[in-house]
């Protein structure tokens, strides 16, 4: 109006009521899971006995207060509980599904046990593996063994001790010394590959870029007894390197060091023998993709990287249609602004084309009424 121009919220945000019980949703936002939180909030007014969701402690596993985005997403509908598994504990009964994050420290033959003692009761379990681990600093990566390797061979999976490269990689920071100072540049580093192949899995529905760091590749060995599905892989353009190596920060890449194509970074063991019912594995190569710290701020993480893992939970705890919300996106779409030389055109053009129809109709009419008047001339001297 009169030129000036004026953005207006309708809808801030949203309070979600039941009987004594309220969830504030503070602000809702273009391109955001509105259908999930709205969910989420309606959930947490609902659900009273929430099923246990555990992770294990005991190896170097990150505490929950390090895995913020997990957790956060997670308690809405599980009660979530840091499980402690050494020789003298053992994993409580009632326990829906077991999540074992980046151990650090061997385990030994007994804890091995009580792990397959959990998947043959019918128990389901995530692990996210490091295989390999990489030092930055050191310029170095090496193979990590934990005990777990020899246990997931056993059970037909092999997590190979190989680094898995990529075209399609995230970048780091490279700083070097220079005669004016220190010179920081960003490169990219094809040993944290950005994996956006996936295959069509209520795990990986709906997600885009899941950033990986040092991940290693997957392979079955196994025979028919158990089922093994593959759900993210590497891109058309990776390839993998043996543990040890050095780091050459200055290599330059070319298509050439990227052999290979869709190399399996996670997948799925289903064991149909369990009693009762079936026993779910789901083993993702890389321990740390999913680790942001204490708080939202503290580590800046791939979104997909904490629903790939909180999907994966929801998938085994038979709750897989919050799967399909979390991943959905509202996308906003405003109207185009337009440049200027274009407002001052349709605001000439809304003056002057009501002027320019009013002009024309009238002399439309009025020639219309000079045609009548010669007509009427002429039909006046033909009685004449």
């Amino acid at each position: 109006e009169k030129g000036q121009k004026k953005k207006q919220k309708a809808f801030m945000g949203l309070v979600i009521k039941l009987e004594d019980k309220s969830e504030v949703i503070p602000l809702l936002q273009p391109g955001t899971e509105t259908e999930y939180e709205i969910t989420k909030a309606i959930k947490k007014c609902v659900v009273k006995d929430k099923q246990v969701v555990g992770f294990l402690q005991g190896h170097g596993e990150p505490r929950l207060t390090e895995l913020y985005g997990v957790r956060e997403r997670l308690e809405v509908l599980y009660q979530i509980q840091e499980i402690l598994l050494t020789d003298s504990t053992e994993i409580p009964s009632g326990v829906l599904s077991l999540v074992l994050v980046r151990p650090i420290f061997e385990f030994n033959n007994l804890e091995i046990q009580k792990l397959q003692h959990f998947l043959d009761a019918g128990g389901n379990l995530v692990i996210a593996l490091n295989r390999v681990d990489g030092n930055l600093q050191q310029a170095s990566g090496n193979a990590v063994i934990t005990g777990l390797e020899r246990w997931l061979q056993q059970l037909g999976i092999e997590a190979e001790d190989n680094f898995v490269v990529d075209a399609s990689c995230a970048s780091i920071t490279l700083q070097q010394q220079t005669g004016a100072g220190i010179l920081s540049r960003q490169i990219s580093f094809p040993y944290m590959p950005v994996i956006s192949t996936f295959a069509q899995h209520p795990i990986t529905q709906g997600l885009k870029n899941v950033v990986m760091q040092f991940a290693s590749n997957l392979k079955y060995t196994g025979d028919s007894s158990r089922r093994f599905t593959p759900i993210a892989f590497s891109s058309s353009k990776s390839a993998l390197q043996k543990a040890p190596l050095v780091f050459d920060v200055q290599h330059q890449w070319t298509a050439s060091d990227f052999p290979l194509e869709n190399i399996p970074v996670a997948g799925i063991l289903e064991d149909k023998s369990a009693t009762p019912g079936t026993s779910t594995l789901v083993l993702i190569a890389d321990g740390d993709f999913s680790i942001n710290g204490p708080t939202q701020e503290a580590r800046g993480i791939q979104p997909d990287n904490i629903n790939l893992m909180v999907n994966a939970i929801d998938w085994l705890s038979e709750d897989p249609r919050i799967i399909e919300l979390r991943t959905k996106r509202a996308n906003s779409r405003p109207i185009r602004q337009p440049e200027e030389s274009s407002i001052m055109l349709i605001k000439f053009a809304n003056i002057m084309i009501p002027l320019i129809l009013a002009l024309a109709y009238g002399i439309y009419r009025l020639q219309r009424n000079i045609n009548r008047q010669k007509k009427l001339m002429r039909e006046k001297t033909y009685l004449e």
